[in-house]
């Protein structure tokens, strides 16, 4: 479900937030089916500085990974059981991270 809203918030701030816009115009800018209250929260929150610069840092950070995990969709613990499964025995950590990776 915390994915599902953060994709919601994402298409959200891309469709109707602008950066280069005064507050009022943000404010107008409203999608249809959300409320006035809920909306404001929204442009206060994307508008803190304290907010820009946690997403400054952590797009700075995901730039720098050098081993980004590739196992999609699927979970570690459905990672770990089907390992489990097609070996026999529970992975160890470092077996499931060169895995997943």
């Amino acid at each position: 479900m915390n994915a599902l809203y953060r994709y919601y918030r994402h298409k959200l701030k891309k469709k109707y937030f602008d950066s280069k816009a005064t507050y009022s115009l943000r404010l107008r800018n409203k999608p249809k089916d959300m409320d006035v209250k809920d909306w404001k929260y929204l442009v206060n929150l994307w508008t803190e500085n304290a907010f820009q610069e946690r997403s400054n840092k952590n797009k700075t950070n995901r730039c720098k990974r050098s081993m980004p995990p590739y196992t999609g969709t699927k979970s570690f613990a459905r990672l770990r059981d089907h390992m489990k499964k097609k070996n026999g025995k529970t992975p160890s950590r470092l077996e499931l991270f060169l895995e997943s990776r």
